[in-house]
């Protein structure tokens, strides 16, 4: 598997989409700070781009986008700070989160709403309010839930675990593209990309 490009942040030199990658296949990783948006990513792409770490603390503190060939094609990830990080603004959010239009451009072919399993907070239920306002009302069409830390679920599936919750169930339901629980742990990362990666593809291409 092969790097094609280098990881770029907004705040830095950039002219066009094109001098990042020419990509088959573009996603964008959304998600609240400490879900796994940055391992979700470097799964995908199955090489470590994206800075990862335990923290309270957002460890994307800017909208960076690496790309790498997968199976053939060429895939571009886009991460993004945290939703209500806990050290940007609300306004620097929104700034960084629509910078990743300019990345993606000509346009992304997915988002992935990266959640792990636990109850659904006040700023998650209002996360797919925020993904229409800002992106417009079809973006729900192509956005994938993904349940990181499918380890944790001992084994059960992550339907299963989705509807047990009427409220998450019901949130799941408005992700149009569906969902794809992921183990990130280093034992199962290669057999998570692909299968991540044949999700993605089969839905959006």
């Amino acid at each position: 598997m092969e790097r094609c490009a280098c990881v770029v942040l907004c705040g830095g030199v950039f002219s066009s989409a094109e001098s990042v990658c020419a990509a088959d296949l573009r996603v964008v990783l959304l998600g609240r700070t400490g879900c796994g948006k940055s391992s979700t990513g470097n799964t995908i792409l199955g090489v470590s781009a994206f800075q990862t770490d335990v923290s309270p603390l957002s460890v994307t503190q800017q909208c960076e986008t690496a790309c790498a060939t997968v199976e053939g094609r060429t895939v571009q990830v886009i991460d993004t700070p945290g939703f209500f990080d806990t050290s940007l603004s609300a306004q620097d959010v929104c700034v960084e989160v629509g910078r990743c239009v300019i990345l993606s451009a000509p346009g992304p072919h997915a988002f992935l709403l990266v959640l792990q399993p636990g109850r659904l907070t006040s700023e998650q239920r209002d996360a797919l309010d925020w993904l229409s306002a800002v992106f417009g009302p079809r973006a729900l069409k192509h956005t994938l839930l993904i349940l990181t830390w499918a380890d944790q679920l001992g084994g059960k599936p992550a339907k299963t675990f989705l509807r047990e919750s009427e409220e998450l169930w019901e949130f799941t339901m408005k992700c149009e593209g569906g969902f794809h629980a992921l183990d990130n742990t280093k034992s199962s990362q290669e057999r998570e990309q692909v299968n991540i990666n044949y999700h993605i593809i089969n839905t959006y291409i």
